[in-house]
């Protein structure tokens, strides 16, 4: 067993991945679950069952997201053919694609648009190469990929144009230049341009880290998912350094013969590798008796700022006060404010309401007894109703209107239309809320209801149990 077990920083998640991960848990705050993710939101095992046990459901085609759901793009970028399907198919995307990566898909439209010749390397059937090289493609453009001197050799590009090297952002670092030079050594007598900015900072930052780690202790070991192209990077960077290396989602994955008759190990992780799992490893060392030390080098702090469909709807939905009065019955109060404010946006969507639009909602509950009272007083009928809505103008600035519901008036037409209450009260919802921006009981009306009670279906707001309702 180790005698000493050397932690470095730094490691594990970078400000990509943090942005990234934040995205789907914020979508799934102000939405609820499912929240569809094209791909896996970052290369971890572990953070994509995180994230599914709270309500994510990954998909790798944009078919498998149904009509008018909220789906997130992952940290890694997409062509441009994905987010064309996206809108076309009403899909509300909130693109959470690294904002390192979205500057490599600038940079090589810029390129072409500037009449140079791109040349990129990386791992040309990693996703992140497939939404970079995807920019070319639209624009009629080849772009040859390397990831080695063999490739280099074998590249035959018959050009005189400049050529401008563009990187995968959790590429070696030191690969791409030695892989730069030998590319402008080739190209001799053109103007071979490398972005040298391109690399990701925490990849650079974590590599140069685990180099030194690995002059340190006798075996690395690196948390992360095999998936994870940076995590592979940095077992490749400490055997270089002289150190054994291996890769590993968790202490599950621990093999004693690792470590065996070794003194020392070292311990890193990958960008998108939870801290709480390198925590784990350094647990089991310390309780089989080895000392834990700190190895740590600077790090330059970035922090990118939320995807912008997030502000965008943050913002709308701040136009949107709900409140809850009176009752005493259980009207299911997250439900109820998930299926107006998905009225709510959906309609500012499609413009039927402005950004400038304010509205404050009341929203009571009462027994049938009371309602059949307020329906008398307010329609001069005694007919049954399950919902009464009113609208009583403006004020400071926002419209205000009153949802009365009768639950058990809505239970009672649930069950005679064999469908489930939530479903019920939803559509009452729905209806209230077209009725009080100034829908009157038209044709209109009803196809804003059922366009808008279908999207609610497709996000399984209402429940897998609702699924036969057409």
């Amino acid at each position: 067993m180790p005698e000493k077990v050397i932690r470095v920083f730094p490691r594990g998640f970078c400000a990509g991945v943090t942005r990234s991960i934040k995205a789907v848990e914020e979508a799934l705050r102000l939405f609820g679950p499912p929240i569809y993710v094209k791909h896996a939101i970052v290369h971890n095992k572990t953070v994509i069952a995180d994230l599914e046990r709270k309500g994510a459901v990954f998909v790798e085609d944009l078919k498998e997201v149904p009509e008018g759901a909220t789906v997130v793009f992952s940290a890694h970028g997409s062509p441009p053919e994905h987010f064309r399907e996206a809108k076309k198919r009403g899909l509300r995307l909130i693109d959470a694609t690294c904002p390192l990566v979205t500057k490599v898909h600038f940079e090589i439209v810029k390129a072409i648009k500037e009449g140079k010749q791109p040349l990129y390397i990386g791992h040309k059937d990693h996703v992140e190469a497939q939404g970079v090289l995807g920019e070319a493609e639209r624009l009629g453009v080849s772009v040859p990929v390397v990831k080695d001197e063999k490739d280099v050799e074998l590249l035959d590009l018959k050009t005189k144009k400049p050529i401008v090297i563009l990187a995968q952002t959790t590429f070696k670092a030191e690969k791409i230049k030695e892989l730069a030079k030998l590319l402008q050594k080739k190209f001799v007598g053109q103007r071979v341009e490398l972005i040298e900015d391109d690399i990701c900072y925490a990849t650079s930052n974590r590599q140069r880290a685990i180099t030194e780690l690995a002059k340190k202790v006798e075996v690395v070991l690196v948390v992360g998912s095999k998936e994870s192209s940076n995590s592979n990077r940095l077992v490749e960077v400490a055997k270089e350094a002289g150190a054994e290396a291996f890769l590993l989602d968790g202490v599950e994955d621990l093999r004693a013969e690792w470590w065996r008759g070794k003194k020392t190990v070292g311990l890193s992780a990958g960008a998108s590798a939870p801290e709480y799992k390198v925590q784990e490893l350094a647990d089991f060392f310390q309780k089989k008796g080895a000392s834990l030390e700190e190895l740590t080098f600077e790090e330059r702090e970035l922090v990118f700022k939320e995807p912008l469909e997030l502000v965008k709807i943050r913002q709308a939905l701040s136009r949107l006060k709900i409140e809850f009065n009176g009752g005493g019955f259980d009207i299911k109060k997250d439900f109820v404010e998930n299926i107006l404010r998905e009225t709510f946006l959906t309609l500012l969507e499609k413009k039927v309401l402005t950004k400038e639009d304010c509205w404050r909602l009341s929203v009571a509950a009462v027994t049938k007894a009371t309602i059949r009272k307020l329906n008398k007083k307010w329609r001069q009928t005694d007919k049954e109703t399950d919902v009464l809505s009113f609208y009583y103008g403006r004020e400071d600035d926002c419209k205000e209107g009153e949802i009365v519901l009768a639950p058990e008036v809505i239970a009672g037409n649930a069950k005679e239309d064999g469908v489930p209450f939530d479903y019920e009260l939803a559509k009452n919802l729905i209806h209230s809320f077209l009725h009080i921006i100034g829908y009157e009981h038209s044709r209109e009306m009803f196809v804003w209801q059922d366009k808008i009670l279908k999207r609610i279906l497709n996000n399984n707001l209402i429940g897998k149990e609702n699924e036969k309702i057409s």
